[in-house]
Parts: C-alpha cells; sequence; structure tokens
C-alpha cells in the first residue's frame, strides 16, 4: 500500500478577523472602507480584485461587524430580496443570473436604510450588464480595488498561511520562494498548500530543497 495513503489531513485554521488580514498598499483602501463602515459615503460598496486578493476576508470582516447575510449572485432571486434584511453580502457580482434580482436588492436596501456589500474580479463596466438601471447605479457606487501586492505583504500572507496550517517555517524558506514564485496571493495559497503536501507524503520538515521541487513542478 502506498505510504501517502496514510496522510492525514489536519483542519487549516483560517481567521477572518481584521487583526489577522495583512495590510499594505495593495489592499489598504478597501481595508479602510470596511473599517469605517457605517460611516459609509453610500449605502453600497462595490470590492473589485483577483480572486484570493482579500476580498472575501474583508466581507466577513465586515459580516462579522454588520450582522450582514452572505450570498452568492448565482444564487439571488428578486423572490428572497425582503428576506436577506438590511445588510448582505453579494459574492461574485458578475457572476449574477438574474440582474433584475441584483437591481432590486440594490434598491430594497437602499429604500431601508440598510448596507449592500458586493465583490467582483472586474469593474462594472467589464461585466456583461445590458440593465441600464442597475449600470447607472453601480456606475455611481464606491468602487475599491485590491491590487497585486508586494513582496513584503506576499511574505506576510505565506506566513500567515503556513500558521494557518499550525507550521514552522524558516524565513529562508519564504525568501527562497518569494524569488521564484508568481507575485499573487492565489499562488501563495497553492504553493503553501502542495508544501505542506509533500512534506507530509516525505515525512520531513519543510526546507529549501523541498522549496525547491514544488517550484520546479508549477
Amino acid at each position: 500500500m502506498e505510504s501517502n495513503q496514510y496522510i492525514l489531513d489536519f483542519p487549516v485554521l483560517q481567521s477572518h478577523s481584521m487583526e489577522d488580514f495583512v495590510i499594505g498598499g495593495c489592499n489598504r483602501e478597501a481595508a479602510d472602507y470596511i473599517q469605517a463602515w457605517p460611516d459609509w459615503p453610500s449605502h453600497a460598496l462595490l470590492l473589485v480584485g483577483p480572486g484570493a486578493s482579500g476580498k472575501t476576508h474583508l466581507a466577513n470582516v465586515w459580516q462579522g461587524r454588520a450582522g450582514a447575510v452572505q450570498i452568492e449572485a448565482g444564487e439571488l432571486t428578486r423572490e428572497m430580496v425582503p428576506q436577506l434584511g438590511r445588510a448582505v453580502i453579494v459574492e461574485n457580482a458578475e457572476r449574477t443570473s438574474d440582474w433584475r434580482a441584483l437591481l432590486h436588492l440594490y434598491n430594497w436596501v437602499g429604500a431601508n436604510q440598510g448596507y449592500l456589500l458586493m465583490t467582483a474580479a472586474e469593474n462594472p463596466a467589464k461585466w456583461d450588464l445590458s440593465l441600464k438601471d442597475l449600470a447607472s447605479r453601480l456606475k455611481s457606487t464606491p468602487s475599491v480595488r485590491l491590487t497585486d501586492p508586494d513582496q513584503d505583504i506576499l511574505g506576510a500572507a505565506m506566513m500567515k498561511q503556513f500558521s494557518d496550517r499550525q507550521i514552522m517555517v524558516d524565513e529562508a524558506v519564504v525568501s527562497f520562494l518569494l524569488k521564484r514564485m508568481e507575485r499573487s496571493f492565489r499562488s501563495v495559497q497553492v504553493i503553501v498548500s502542495r508544501i505542506d503536501r509533500m512534506a507530509l507524503e516525505k515525512k520531513t520538515r519543510i526546507t529549501i530543497p523541498l522549496a525547491k521541487k514544488v517550484i520546479e513542478q508549477q
């Protein structure tokens, strides 16, 4: 029987508090908006950025503070809008299957003195959006972009990823990886996961030679 069949997948301890959010130039404005709630300039806010850029983390922080209901855009229907409450998060808003449902939610939350937080990969101008009323409202909605992180932020994010997995790793290993990997939070997630898996398979600690093997397999 293969030895890797005995690998145990221990739970990854993920925190969604603001204290555990790595803040830098790439996401500071977005973090400031979340921390400023309820003093927003509008009842709605749009967080824009690539996958794994921190949008969902910030949405979860706001969910805890506002007592918000969170829903995937593709699941949103007009009928459910009144039941969602006065604080709502719509994840991946550009994937909405019913634009009129999103417009109804936008209007309903505003009319009831509530708040709406949306996340998306791109600005609404790049969505396949044909509903003019919704396009007009989104155009006037504050939109904050989370951009590509610098090396210091990536390093802090990587250390947090290892910590979430209850793994101690030398800074030399992190430095080695940062010089050879794609500069994105998603790449951090993928590499940390693969390193963790390989270390478990080989029953060894995480070293530069092991990190090198993971990079070479990219």
